[in-house]
């Protein structure tokens, strides 16, 4: 058994400050815990950014990153294991729904600019339409691969439950999006904020925002988890 005290006031001082130094840097101190939940942030954030970088691959990338984000918060598993055992997993259908939002999405992007900027009959109408369509495709973007990540289901299964998910739990839901448009929002109304914060981007960000929205989005899901099992006991 250690002793961090003496029985002399000066040496107490002195052996009780040295005690708490060292403390601090044991490993289930809560500073080196922090430190290494940090450093797992930052890996899992780089991992999710270079198998990102064939843009095909994004879907099957975020999907990863929340099947190991999941993991960390409940101290299970290991973040580069984790990751890349759900990116194998999940690289069909994840990359097919990613394929999917993003020719929807280019579309419903080429639609919105184009009625904002066309002076046409029912224009405004159009632009309206569009912009809702658009918000509802950003809605079931923000949870499909929390889904996917998650759960075990079809395709068209899979995007149903982020349709419904995403009426069902609008406010959380609506949160998390804006969560994942920070950067785009910088970008547009504070581009120097934006270069600024550029080694923020690279070095944890995606990790930061999967873990909001994962805070954001556990309770509905866990819901569902729990309407299954009920489910499948009656």
């Amino acid at each position: 058994t250690r002793v961090c005290y003496a029985s002399k006031k000066t040496t107490r001082r002195r052996r009780v400050g040295g005690c708490g130094i060292a403390s601090m840097f044991r490993m289930d101190s809560p500073l080196m815990r922090g430190l290494t939940r940090l450093a797992d942030l930052m890996l899992l954030n780089v991992l999710a950014l270079v198998c990102s970088i064939p843009i095909v691959t994004i879907g099957a990338s975020s999907s990863a990153l929340y099947y190991a984000m999941g993991h960390l918060i409940h101290d299970e598993g290991t973040p580069t294991r984790d990751f890349f055992r759900s990116f194998k997993q999940n690289f069909v259908q994840a990359t097919g729904l990613w394929l999917l939002f993003l020719a929807a999405g280019a579309v419903l992007g080429f639609a919105f600019v184009y009625y904002l900027t066309t002076q046409m009959t029912g224009g405004m109408v159009l632009l309206m339409l569009s912009s809702l369509v658009l918000l509802l495709w950003g809605l079931m973007l923000t949870w499909v691969f929390p889904l996917q990540a998650k759960f075990t289901n079809t395709f068209w299964k899979t995007l149903n439950n982020a349709l419904l998910l995403s009426v069902a739990y609008l406010p959380r839901t609506l949160a998390a999006l804006v969560v994942n448009l920070i950067p785009v929002l910088l970008y547009l109304f504070y581009p120097q904020l934006f270069i600024m914060a550029g080694i923020l981007w690279f070095a944890l960000w995606f990790s930061v925002a999967t873990w909001i929205n994962l805070k954001l989005l556990q309770k509905p899901m866990d819901k569902m988890i729990q309407a299954t099992e009920e489910n499948a006991a009656e």
